[in-house]
């Protein structure tokens, strides 16, 4: 692994146990709580484009979060639209069928809807109405 982003509030090494000191990998942190009000889309463009250059040198890349659930799995969604050209709901499908409790807070959710919506000029994920209340079509 050549590159570690981190996207959790605590640092990367007390995640990982990787620091700058005891590993040749990059380490890189972009410190957010995983709520629904926190601005995750500041970090969009900075920490894809990171992504995308490390894996056009043929490096590997670890983006992590204190569960792995919510933040990171945004980041990769992130990813996979601006440099995959993949739309919001193929991106999610995939990362799902890898990771089946990704889930993003409900704020990170409205966050990357409007990400496609600039990337794409449409959406392929809507909120709906469902037995929880207000979702992300991708639930029902």
């Amino acid at each position: 692994m050549s590159r570690v982003s981190s996207t959790a509030r605590t640092t990367c090494q007390t995640q990982t146990g990787l620091s700058a000191e005891n590993t040749s990998s990059s380490v890189e942190s972009v410190n957010y709580k995983d709520s629904p009000s926190e601005p995750i889309k500041n970090a969009f463009d900075t920490i894809t484009r990171v992504i995308n250059e490390e894996l056009k040198i043929g490096g590997s890349v670890l983006v992590h979060c204190n569960m792995g659930i919510s933040r990171s799995t945004s980041v990769i969604l992130a990813f996979l639209m601006k440099y995959r050209a993949m739309p919001l709901k193929a991106a999610f499908d995939l990362v799902r069928e890898k990771r089946s409790c990704v889930n993003p807070n409900i704020g990170f959710w409205k966050q990357l809807i409007k990400y496609e919506e600039i990337i794409f000029h449409k959406n392929t994920v809507e909120f709906e109405i469902g037995p929880k209340g207000c979702v992300p079509s991708v639930f029902i």
